[in-house]
């Protein structure tokens, strides 16, 4: 599979002539076990890898080009496509969409076929992995992340004293959420309340704080059981 039209307009934007270069990537939608199907199903490779060294490429152009830094990764775990036990993958600062890599540190890697060749981007599932993650377990075993069934944000209770606590169980139709990852969310959330029905599930729990700096945004987080007072 090829990348992506929206990959490929980022570096056309990029390459363009502007004071400073910077990568635009479409924010992933839907409940976070769909978000992972439509990653996997779109990359050609996939798989967890450390990378051991950075260096000059060797004369790579295009879309990662102006030869810039090269990694190569130790690959530890293949999920899919045809993976070799090391691989080169084109790197950088992000400005041009190019994953930022780091010596040393280990990743999940979704990667794409590229004029002959693998290479991943800003605009891919890829990160690091931490202990606990996810996203691994689900590639290893095939389970999917619990998928909430409605929210809870955390909301002014009173207003003088600037007193915080968790609002009422609300309907998950409430909040537009980016997942970044399988349990995690930016979400903008509807300033209007919307409780939940009497009697309607309340478990798996989208729990939301807001944040100051990006007014009508949250962090949100899936907790596992009705965990909410």
């Amino acid at each position: 599979m090829r990348l992506s039209a929206l990959l490929v307009l980022s570096w056309l934007l990029a390459a363009w002539p502007t004071p400073a270069n910077a990568c635009s990537c479409m924010p992933e939608s839907g409940d976070p076990a769909t978000a992972l199907r439509r990653a996997r199903d779109g990359a050609d490779a996939i798989f967890h890898g450390r990378v051991v060294s950075i260096e000059r490429g060797g004369g790579f152009l295009g879309l990662f080009g102006k030869r810039g830094l090269e990694a190569t990764l130790e690959v530890i775990e293949r999920f899919k496509g045809p993976v070799a036990s090391k691989l080169v993958l084109p790197t950088g600062n992000g400005g041009a969409c190019e994953y930022p890599f780091k010596v040393g540190d280990e990743y999940l890697v979704y990667a794409s076929e590229y004029e002959g060749r693998l290479v991943t981007s800003l605009c891919s599932r890829t990160r690091p992995i931490s202990p606990g993650n996810l996203e691994l377990h689900w590639l290893r075993t095939g389970t999917l992340p619990l998928v909430p069934v409605a929210l809870q944000r955390e909301r002014v209770l009173e207003a003088k004293s600037r007193t915080t606590g968790w609002g009422p169980k609300e309907n998950l139709q409430a909040a537009a959420c980016s997942w970044y990852a399988p349990d995690r969310a930016l979400c903008q959330l509807q300033e209007a309340l919307q409780p939940l029905a009497p009697g309607a599930p309340a478990s798996p729990l989208l729990r939301c704080t807001p944040m100051p700096e990006r007014p009508g945004t949250y962090q949100c987080v899936v907790l596992p059981g009705d965990a909410a007072p």
